[in-house]
């Protein structure tokens, strides 16, 4: 991010990750963000460090054996939507029952993104996600205009 920030003439925003710092300011000091990826093995510390986020963050990946892994990896578009988005879900479970404290999620991955909204019903927590940067970013690079002249 920052290299690419440096050598830029334009705002650069290259990951959902970047919002991890803003989402922590948002909810309580006793909870944290956890970050939701398609692997927590790719995923490593200097990604989240690159990013402004503490490596220590709750960070939990779709299993490797799983349908969601299958469609990404292999590119296989037989897996059945409901099938990807069980695993979605499953993952986003798993990432607040083992670690209680996570009071936001921010899906770094964005294949997550088209289960945004059953994850925040299903979890209850607040969803950020690369649709989410995208448009705070867009709206800070062409505000909307509200008083016409």
């Amino acid at each position: 991010q920052q290299a690419l920030a440096e050598h830029c003439p334009v705002p650069v925003c290259t990951s959902a990750l970047l919002q991890v710092p803003l989402v922590e300011r948002l909810i309580p000091d006793n909870q944290r963000v956890g970050v939701l990826t398609y692997s927590a093995e790719a995923l490593n510390a200097a990604h989240l460090e690159a990013a402004g986020v503490a490596a220590d963050t709750p960070v939990v990946g779709i299993p490797r054996d799983s349908e969601f892994f299958r469609w990404i990896i292999e590119g296989d578009d037989q897996v059945p939507i409901e099938a990807i988005r069980d695993d979605a879900l499953a993952a986003a479970k798993r990432l607040v029952a083992e670690n209680p404290e996570v009071g936001a999620i921010v899906s770094e991955c964005t294949n997550l993104t088209p289960f945004a909204a059953d994850i925040r019903k299903e979890t209850g927590l607040p969803v950020f996600d690369m649709v989410s940067m995208v448009t705070w970013f867009q709206m800070g690079l062409k505000p909307r205009t509200y008083v016409q002249d």
